[in-house]
């Protein structure tokens, strides 16, 4: 049974891997809603019941690699975003910000119900929200006005 769930693991992370570090470059050249639209992904028919606990413990053992590499939230939302959006638990991208020592710090966590999926909430207080994205990529709060 061990041997099972390890093999499904290494089957997750193989097939998540090269979708995350794809995220990490497109980060830099694309605009975030074209990013977020491409991200989201329609919804399996039948997702298995334990699919989802194991895609996001799988992503976060991804983030915790490519963390030592790059400040990696927006890839790990993203990628977070489009499992989550595979397997019918319609969750939402938020982007925040609040400050930091003279600069704007910004953030990005994936919320389902409500609820943040991998942060906790109280780290969130902190930031006041910008913008969300949900179901398609379409943004559920206005941007603020350019400058």
């Amino acid at each position: 049974m061990a041997g099972r769930t390890r093999v499904r693991t290494a089957a997750t992370l193989a097939r998540l891997l090269p979708i995350y570090i794809l995220f990490g470059v497109l980060k830099r050249v694309v605009s975030l809603e074209r990013l977020v639209r491409w991200a989201w992904s329609p919804p399996l028919i039948n997702p298995g019941r334990d699919q989802q606990a194991r895609t996001v413990a799988c992503i976060i053992r991804l983030d915790r690699l490519g963390s030592r590499i790059d400040r990696s939230c927006l890839q790990r939302s993203l990628l977070l975003y489009r499992e989550l959006s595979r397997l019918g638990s319609l969750p939402t991208l938020c982007v925040g910000f609040r400050p930091d020592v003279g600069a704007l710090k910004g953030h990005a966590w994936v919320e389902v119900g409500g609820r943040a999926v991998v942060d906790e909430a109280a780290s969130l207080e902190a930031f006041d929200r910008a913008i969300a994205f949900g179901p398609g990529g379409t943004v559920l709060t206005p941007q603020a006005p350019s400058l």
